[in-house]
């Protein structure tokens, strides 16, 4: 009939209308999807590499320190007048510190109330034995009483024996304000965590998981098994299902 051949005209016509219609909007969505990766890996990266450079400044400033003579005949009064002047104007820092070979902390920027050893931390005993900068993992400063990483480099003397070891505490809260200035996308959020998975840096809300262990989120657990760049759709810390990208810091895994 004339009738069912109009309409038969018309599902011709529009029949392929249709399907460029939906062709576009999965086209246009791959693309979306394509360009969300590109971003998450691209702030991951980024973040790596601000994390990378100032964790390589803070192994430079190590390596004079442990050249100067207050620090290997630990004159005390000395080293503490000298390292609280260059503690100020480093906000990255809590504190610089050297200890004698006991674990006794004899030189600090900021004032030791009491007599501190930290020969049970594994970042001290690290530098002892491989006479090599140690990093450590999320700790509370016995000193500061902040939440920091540590950097310690041995002071050797001409036998490879170490005199004294230099500390430099990374003050987390900063890394986290580090994170609010960097112009994140609206919505997206950027944690550091160790190896342990214990959450070291997160923006924001950083006050609520700094300290926390997650060892077994899908995240982490990725992380590890990649050991370099990668991407992963997951619930996050917050049981949101998020794209992640991340990466590790190069030469500090």
């Amino acid at each position: 009939s004339l009738r069912s051949r109009l309409i038969l005209l018309v599902l011709t016509v529009v029949i392929p209308l249709l399907g460029l219609v939906i062709y576009n909007a999965l086209e246009r969505r791959r693309l979306e999807a394509k360009r969300a990766e590109e971003n998450a890996l691209r702030i991951a990266r980024e973040a790596a590499r601000t994390h990378e450079d100032i964790l390589k400044g803070a192994e430079q400033l190590l390596v004079g320190l442990a050249e100067l003579q207050s620090v290997r005949e630990h004159d005390a009064a000395s080293c503490s007048r000298l390292f609280a002047k260059l503690l100020k104007g480093r906000p990255f820092y809590s504190n610089l510190a050297a200890v004698k070979p006991n674990g006794d902390i004899f030189c600090s920027a900021e004032p030791l109330r009491s007599p501190v050893n930290v020969g049970d931390r594994p970042y001290f005993q690290g530098a002892i034995e491989t006479r090599q900068l140690t990093l450590s993992e999320y700790i509370v400063g016995r000193i500061t009483g902040k939440p920091n990483v540590i950097l310690a480099y041995p002071a050797l003397d001409a036998l490879r024996v170490p005199k004294a070891v230099v500390l430099a505490a990374l003050d987390l809260s900063w890394f986290s304000i580090l994170a609010a200035r960097s112009n994140l996308p609206l919505g997206a959020i950027v944690t550091v965590t160790d190896h342990n998975g214990t959450v070291l840096v997160r923006y924001p809300d950083g006050e609520k998981w700094i300290g926390k262990a997650f060892p077994d989120m899908p995240i982490f657990k990725a992380m590890q098994a990649s050991r370099g760049d990668g991407l992963l759709e997951a619930s996050g810390l917050d049981g949101v299902r998020r794209l992640y990208g991340f990466t590790g810091l190069r030469g500090w895994r």
